[in-house]
C-alpha cells in the first residue's frame, strides 16, 4: 500500500508540475528600443556660426536651434550646456529645466516648452567664461507626442 501511495503522489506530482509549464506566463510589453508606440520624434541641434570666433576674450555669440525632423512634436523638459576645454577636458554643466528653454528658445517663434512636428525653436546666446577656446555640447532632453523619451545632441567649436 505504501509503494501505492507514493507511485500516486509521484504521478500526481508530475501531473501537477506539467500543468504549471502550461499556464501562459505574465507578457511584457515593453519595448526595449524606448518606443512606447507610434514613431518617434527626432531633434536635431543646430549651431550658427559654427565655428564661433570668440568676440573678445572668453566670448562667443552664437544661435542654437533645435529643430524636430520626423513630424511628431516633443515637450521639452531640459537641456544640459557642458562646457570643454580645447584639450576636450570637461570644465562644467549648465543644467536647465524646462522654464530656462521657454525663456531663452524663443527667437523664431513658438510657445512654452513644445516644439510642434517639423518646427524649430532658437535663441542667441552669449556665453563669456573667461576660457579661450574650446568647445561645448549642448543635449535637450524632451518626451514626444507619443510617450517616448528623446534626446538631441550638438557640438558647438569656440575659436
Amino acid at each position: 500500500m505504501v509503494f501505492r501511495r507514493n507511485a500516486l503522489q509521484g504521478w500526481l506530482g508530475a501531473l501537477g508540475l506539467a500543468a504549471l509549464l502550461l499556464i501562459p506566463a505574465g507578457c511584457d510589453n515593453s519595448d526595449s528600443s524606448g518606443n512606447v508606440t507610434g514613431p518617434m520624434a527626432n531633434l536635431v541641434v543646430i549651431f550658427s556660426p559654427n565655428p564661433v570666433m570668440h568676440s573678445g576674450y572668453g566670448e562667443w555669440h552664437y544661435e542654437v536651434a533645435v529643430r524636430e525632423t520626423s513630424g511628431v512634436g516633443v515637450h521639452i523638459y531640459g537641456f544640459i550646456r557642458k562646457s570643454h576645454s580645447a584639450a576636450g577636458e570637461s570644465y562644467s554643466n549648465d543644467v536647465n529645466e524646462e522654464i530656462a528653454f521657454i525663456d531663452d528658445f524663443d527667437g523664431c517663434g513658438g510657445e512654452g516648452n513644445y516644439i510642434p512636428g517639423g518646427g524649430i525653436r532658437c535663441g542667441f546666446h552669449r556665453i563669456s567664461d573667461g576660457r579661450n577656446s574650446g568647445f561645448e555640447v549642448w543635449t535637450f532632453y524632451g518626451v514626444d507626442d507619443f510617450g517616448n523619451e528623446v534626446t538631441g545632441e550638438g557640438r558647438v567649436d569656440l575659436l
